[in-house]
């Protein structure tokens, strides 16, 4: 399945929910709380000096995996295959068994020999043009403005928000879900940061007695300076794994 740039990408990872929803300005399904989530991982948890020692043995498919996988078997390709890390550490950090941690490595491995990327279309996440893109991407949401978010986004860009079944797919109807709960302008702030190797941001809004309190973490896909995915994760305990304080002052 082509994206904007004609590369081919991976299908949603929406834990394969089926169907892209068709209601964005609609209520959400209740959570689905009997399978296990991936939760975003700050990149300031991985060890520096375990990435250094890996760096050198990257392979192309370890980017590519940032590019086309979805985000469980990402997160479990990189553990495994990039930091070594034994099934047993990753399914406890992951909150799942060593078996459904060898099924998706088996899955990642498997789409990534579909894929076969050339390495001239495989970018590197993390510099300085993703971070441009998040900061437009944080402006247009604290200050509401649906045209400079529409700017930013892919024709099939996807968003989902686990636990919640629903995910939306196409520029249309993921502007309408957003713009559909928005925020008065300057209620929410959103603070930068880094997740499961991409770039993401802290929103904060009124909570109780007005205070400026943790609503979610966005965690963007960024491809050829547009965005071609959000995950939102949502809850007040994603603040203190990033370090964030949860109310701000």
């Amino acid at each position: 399945m082509p994206d904007g740039a004609g590369q081919t990408r991976a299908p949603s990872a929406a834990l394969g929910a089926g169907r892209a929803s068709q209601a964005p300005e609609g209520a959400l399904k209740a959570p689905v709380t009997d399978v296990p989530w991936l939760e975003p991982l700050p990149d300031a948890l991985v060890d520096p000096a375990s990435v250094v020692a890996a760096r050198g043995s990257l392979r192309l498919a370890m980017v590519a995996a940032l590019q086309h996988l979805p985000a469980r078997q990402r997160a479990v390709l990189i553990l495994r295959d990039v930091l070594s890390w034994r099934a047993s550490e990753v399914a406890s950090l992951l909150g799942t068994s060593q078996a459904a941690v060898k099924s998706a490595l088996q899955r990642a491995r498997s789409r990534l020999e579909e894929i076969a990327p050339d390495e001239d279309l495989v970018v590197e996440p993390g510099g300085a043009a993703d971070r441009e893109v998040l900061d437009r991407y944080v402006a247009a949401l604290e200050n509401a403005d649906m045209d400079a978010l529409l700017d930013l986004l892919q024709d099939g860009v996807e968003l989902e928000m686990p636990p919640h079944p629903d995910w939306f797919r196409g520029s249309k109807d993921v502007l309408k879900f957003l713009h559909s709960r928005r925020h008065e302008v300057g209620d929410c702030r959103m603070l930068p940061t880094r997740a499961n190797g991409q770039s993401a941001a802290l929103m904060y809004c009124p909570g109780k007695a007005g205070r400026q309190e943790t609503h979610s973490v966005h965690v963007l896909t960024v491809r050829h300076g547009t965005v071609a995915r959000i995950t939102i994760f949502l809850g007040t305990e994603q603040a203190a794994r990033f370090g964030f304080p949860v109310v701000l002052p």
